[in-house]
């Protein structure tokens, strides 16, 4: 018995659909829609001033003969630092905290109305060591949830960026996390579930590379519902060729201590070299 290792490994690469999932999100509110800053036509307007005990507040617009950009608040401490800045477009707005002492930005905050009719809410918090955690959450017009995003950066980095979909009803139906390294930047591990209406993983997978972004091991794990049974595949391979060199099966019901093991190591032609079957216990 031979099987082809480039079939098995061209079965596990991540769908092409699911690539798509990381839906690229505008980036800010605050700009405005169509409005240009470097645009000459465009100017800011020095509105008034606001004192609320020792904060000060100054109101700006920024606009054109023809049209308004945005309006803009710049509150300041008692010292006359900056400390926040908050911008109002037709679409939305956007909080922009500072760090009093240093001038650094702390936190952005942002919400407004995508082209789709959605409500995009994100918030993104400048951590210590260079290190930022974003959040974004996606809602449609009656408040269902859509879509969630969650990344972490070091600079400029991607350390983690996890997607979750959600159905017209707001239950979980996708989720793609993808780990980074943090020296090189690179994908290391991938993780994609989808979930089931109970709220349990139905299919779970993980992808696991190295630095050259060679595959070299892929797990699945499924559930059957009818029989409370669940069915679990690890594959290893050659991260030269991309070979596959040993496949692992296990079967097991959801409370049972044992698993039906059948193990099967192949040479990097493919060829089937041995396969054994035994019963383990879970650990």
């Amino acid at each position: 018995m031979q099987e082809s290792s480039k079939t098995e490994s061209a079965k596990v690469r991540p769908e092409s659909e699911s690539e798509k999932l990381d839906v690229p999100l505008q980036s800010s509110a605050a700009e405005g829609r169509g409005v240009d800053e470097y645009d000459s036509s465009y100017k800011e307007v020095e509105l008034g001033t606001r004192v609320d005990g020792p904060i000060r507040t100054t109101f700006h617009v920024y606009k054109s003969e023809e049209r308004i950009g945005y309006f803009l608040e710049k509150v300041f401490d008692p010292e006359g630092r900056l400390i926040r800045i908050a911008k109002r477009t037709a679409e939305g707005r956007s909080e922009t905290k500072f760090d009093p002492l240093t001038g650094d930005i702390e936190k952005i905050f942002e919400t407004y109305t995508m082209p789709d009719g959605n409500l995009l809410t994100k918030e993104k918090r400048y951590l210590e060591d260079d290190n930022s955690l974003e959040s974004v959450i996606v809602v449609d017009p009656l408040g269902n949830l859509v879509r969630t995003v969650l990344r972490e950066m070091t600079s400029l980095k991607n350390v983690f960026t996890g997607q979750t979909e959600y159905n017209k009803d707001g239950q979980a139906v996708l989720t793609v996390n993808h780990w980074f390294d943090k020296r090189t930047g690179k994908l290391s591990v991938r993780e994609q579930i989808r979930w089931m209406a109970t709220g349990e993983r139905g299919v779970t997978e993980h992808f696991t590379f190295t630095q050259d972004g060679s595959l070299v091991k892929y797990q699945k794990l499924l559930l059957h519902p009818p029989t409370e049974s669940y069915l679990e595949e690890i594959h290893l391979y050659d991260p030269r060729s991309q070979a596959l060199l040993r496949k692992e099966v296990r079967t097991y019901g959801r409370g049972d201590e044992e698993a039906q093991v059948e193990v099967t190591i192949y040479d990097t032609r493919g060829n089937q070299l041995e396969q054994k079957n035994s019963v383990e216990r879970r650990l």
